[in-house]
């Protein structure tokens, strides 16, 4: 056997793959574009589907008459074969990123396309001339390509690995008991007379002015303190038990989940820190005591909290503890008072690494949500009803971002505020980084789009508030520190 005749068999024997290969995946290409379309309204479902067998039909004949044409090494089969190399070059493409375990089947198609083509153009002198046949063809080749593409990446670009999250699941917590647990206590705002209700919210506008700014007004701040005692008693009384617990949302890890009405608890540490700051102005430091201890203690309760909402209604309540004490003549306090404020201060300081629990709970959410959106249960950020399909949304893949987040937030927390964190700060800031053009062009088409989009948005949402942690922190023991040195 001549050598020229060798490349024309190989060349054929080539060609006869391709054609076998590109058929099968555009059937299963198109299969995959009927769970793309599916939707709720069964009229459209239909619609579409008897367009797609039509089509599918359409393909199986023409591809019928192109196998005989590409076995023959016809001229004209050169512009598809070129194609269908393009497609194994997006196909490439797709998965630029980490995407894809099977990257050997990738490279195997390119070469085995490339190499047709190179095969085809090398024997072109063996072609016929038929234009009509190359236009024809053309345009088949045309509408399978994406088709092909996305029919090669559904079946080798697979999800992840089952992650081993273990250690960012948390343990169920007991349930405390209600006469101990500070959230029964509390005042509740929908069982406000609309009196009461007016007085409260006009004493808020009163309390959120800062105490250093020109509007604010002393007096008026003293008809708010007073006009709010009938909740700010209750306030400062529910802060003397042990346990804070929102009954709604304990052990139950979900971003659906019904959360405590945590807004009060805010709006209450504002009355309560200007009711402090009214009390130690005007000489009753008794009371400007009580008010400060009821508000540290609520933000430390609130940090043992596994929610996020809590440890951020925490980190404000904080903050507008040691706003009111930097405004104070803290020497207005009898010594024994400022051992006892100290003792408080101390006692109930903020602390970073209460923020670990937190982190978690955000993973388990995300977590909890995801599962909903894979069987297309999920009603929490968008309606995913129907069930989407593997390529576009791969949950291990996205679980694993979601861990490794988590895992540097809590490696953060747990660090504490006197240690160095620039190189894990420098990680999680190249973590947010990969979304900071998403999505691009080439992303829509990219394996687990949807993913990529609940990450974003959920990532986002677990924003580290370490940092504001340590702001705080660091003031709060400036402002203990001058009550140190006096004892």
């Amino acid at each position: 056997m001549s050598t020229p005749k060798l490349f024309v068999h190989i060349a054929r024997a080539a060609a006869f793959f391709v054609m076998i290969m590109t058929f099968v995946f555009g059937i299963r290409g198109f299969l995959w574009l009927a769970t793309l379309f599916a939707a709720a309204d069964e009229l459209l479902l239909f619609a579409v589907l008897f367009a797609m067998a039509v089509i599918l039909l359409s393909i199986v004949g023409l591809f019928g008459w192109y196998a005989y044409n590409i076995f023959k090494l016809e001229r004209w089969t050169v512009v598809p074969t070129v194609l269908f190399a393009v497609t194994a070059g997006i196909y490439l493409l797709l998965q630029v990123g980490g995407y894809g375990y099977l990257a050997w089947d990738a490279v195997a198609l390119a070469v085995i396309v490339v190499g047709f083509g190179v095969f085809s153009l090398v024997f072109r002198k063996y072609f016929t001339r038929n234009r009509r046949a190359r236009v024809a063809t053309t345009f088949l080749c045309l509408l399978t390509m994406p088709v092909l593409t996305f029919g090669v990446a559904n079946l080798t670009l697979h999800d992840d690995a089952t992650i081993n999250d273990s250690d960012l699941l948390l343990a169920p917590q007991p349930i405390i008991a209600p006469e101990t647990n500070i959230h029964f206590a509390l005042p509740i705002e929908d069982e406000f007379t609309q009196a009461e209700s007016q007085l409260f919210e006009a004493a808020l506008e009163v309390a959120r002015i800062d105490i250093d700014s020109e509007e604010f007004d002393l007096a008026v701040s003293r008809n708010a303190v007073a006009s709010t005692r009938f909740v700010t008693d209750t306030f400062i009384v529910a802060t003397n038990r042990d346990d804070y617990q929102c009954s709604t949302s304990v052990n139950s890890y979900n971003f659906e989940t019904e959360s405590c009405p945590i807004n009060i608890v805010r709006d209450l540490g504002v009355l309560t820190a200007l009711r402090a700051y009214v009390a130690a102005v005007d000489g009753d430091t008794t009371d400007a005591l009580e008010s400060i201890e009821a508000n540290v203690k609520m933000a430390f309760q609130l940090q043992q909290e596994y929610s996020m909402i809590e440890q951020l209604v925490s980190i404000a309540i904080y903050n507008l503890t040691v706003d009111t004490l930097e405004q104070l003549d803290l020497t207005a306090f009898s010594p024994s008072q400022s051992a006892t404020l100290k003792s408080i201060l101390t006692q109930f300081e903020p602390n970073v690494s209460r923020l670990t629990n937190a982190f978690r709970a955000e993973y388990m959410s995300s977590k909890k949500m995801f599962q909903a959106v894979q069987v297309g249960e999920s009603k929490t950020i968008y309606d995913f009803e129907t069930i989407i399909n593997p390529y576009y949304f791969q949950i291990h893949r996205t679980l694993h971002t979601q861990a490794d987040v988590a895992r540097l937030y809590i490696q953060m927390a747990d660090l504490g505020c006197e240690e160095t964190r620039d190189d894990l700060e420098a990680e999680g800031l190249a973590m947010w980084e990969q979304f900071d053009n998403f999505p691009s062009p080439i992303d829509y088409l990219r394996p687990n789009f949807v993913g990529n989009v609940l990450n974003m948005i959920t990532i986002g949402s677990m924003n580290n508030p370490a940092n504001n942690f340590c702001e705080i922190e660091q003031r709060y023991k400036a402002v203990v520190q001058p009550l140190t040195e006096a004892s």
